[in-house]
């Protein structure tokens, strides 16, 4: 019986929060997992795949406050994307060359003061970023490259983005594997692409903590 109250209740959620998802937005919509709340998390979280985004993760937070459940998601992620990458591609090329650019957002939801469908633009605007951002090129090195690193970070200063940005030298038959795969899968395969990331974290009052260079070899990195 415990078991069956279970199962209704997860599809109740699951179907709570499709509902939502359709309410707010122009896509389908596939659940494949749910957490409910826990002690170290005080809502539920609701998993989906995205069909307008390639099959791409977004989650579903439903929090119950005053007898009253409210929901919450991260699909802006997924919307801003592509803009977001363009956008650092744009900065990066004059100063590194013929590079690829990525982004990882780290807000946990859609910032408040952001519309179902606010650009990536809008969000720079709205001032609550929270970013790492990745280059990569086989054509870059701390050796040859460490001017044109400083002078990027400087331009991001100039345009008063604050984040970690990491950049990535790649074996140099990699590029088209880059340029098609996700961040995530990227970084789960380094030790097989990468040869050596140096970062710099460029701080909310703009200052700059210079990370020491991490070098990757042949099956593992080092």
């Amino acid at each position: 019986m415990k078991k069956e109250i279970k199962v209704n209740s997860a599809e109740k959620v699951k179907d709570q929060a499709l509902a939502y998802l359709n309410d707010n937005y122009s896509d389908s919509f596939k659940p494949v997992g749910l957490e409910f709340k826990s002690w170290a998390y005080d809502y539920d979280t609701i998993t989906f795949k995205s069909k307008k985004y390639n099959n791409q993760s977004l989650h579903v937070y439903r929090k119950k406050a005053d007898g009253k459940y409210t929901f919450s998601d991260d699909y802006f992620k997924l919307q801003m994307n592509d803009e977001a990458n363009q956008y650092f591609e744009n900065l990066a090329k004059p100063i590194l060359g013929d590079v690829v650019t990525k982004v990882s957002f780290e807000n946990h939801e859609r910032p408040a003061k952001l519309g179902n469908y606010s650009s990536f633009s809008d969000y720079l605007k709205e001032g609550d970023i929270l970013l790492e951002l990745y280059v990569f090129s086989p054509n870059i090195s701390e050796a040859t490259s460490k001017d044109q690193y400083e002078a990027f970070v400087n331009e991001l200063i100039k345009n008063k983005i604050s984040l970690p940005v990491y950049f990535i030298k790649v074996n140099s038959n990699s590029e088209s594997v880059v340029e098609s795969s996700s961040l995530e899968d990227l970084l789960d395969s380094a030790s097989d692409l990468f040869l050596e990331r140096k970062g710099y974290d460029i701080k909310t009052d703009f200052s700059i903590e210079e990370y020491k260079l991490r070098k990757y070899s042949s099956g593992g990195d080092s």
